[in-house]
């Protein structure tokens, strides 16, 4: 597995890019701006994306996901607590903090379910707290867990 991190926004937020070295084939994991970044660091990679992950909606996480979206012709999973907070541009802080906008998941998730992407068996874990739906994603034969705002550099992420 290769991931590939950027940092995007104003706040700096974390985006992951996992290909899976067989496949030749991504998710993308909390796209919160520069779209045009992300895209030409996924096609660096030589991978096609196959989905878009959400680990929650605050604007931060979500900022280019519909731009993604169209160019990419990719499905956004998203945990389903999360859905009327991606739909309010108040409530996920874009309209306080820069252009208001909002993000209708396609897929909506729960806690347990698991995910067969680009090659990848990825089980959703609900880690409410920083917001209600927050949730991470463990990629199981690699173990490694993509938690969002869950955890903060030495520290725990913060609650809402």
């Amino acid at each position: 597995m290769e991931i590939k991190r950027l940092i995007v926004g104003m706040v700096q937020t974390n985006c992951y890019i996992a290909v899976h070295p067989e496949t030749k084939e991504a998710v993308i994991v909390d796209p919160g701006d520069e779209a045009a970044r992300i895209e030409d660091a996924l096609a660096q990679t030589g991978a096609k994306a196959k989905a878009i992950l959400l680990t929650h909606g605050h604007f931060d996480h979500i900022y280019a996901v519909n731009d993604l979206k169209k160019s990419l012709d990719v499905p956004v999973y998203a945990y389903a607590d999360e859905a009327a907070l991606m739909g309010d541009s108040w409530m996920n802080r874009s309209k306080a903090w820069a252009e208001a906008m909002t993000v209708t998941p396609d897929i909506l998730l729960h806690d347990g379910d698991e995910l067969d992407l680009a090659g990848f068996h990825i089980r959703v874990i609900h880690t409410p707290g920083h917001t209600a739906g927050s949730c991470c994603y463990y990629f199981e034969e690699e173990k490694i867990l993509i938690a969002g705002d869950t955890l903060f550099y030495e520290s725990y992420g913060r609650t809402d």
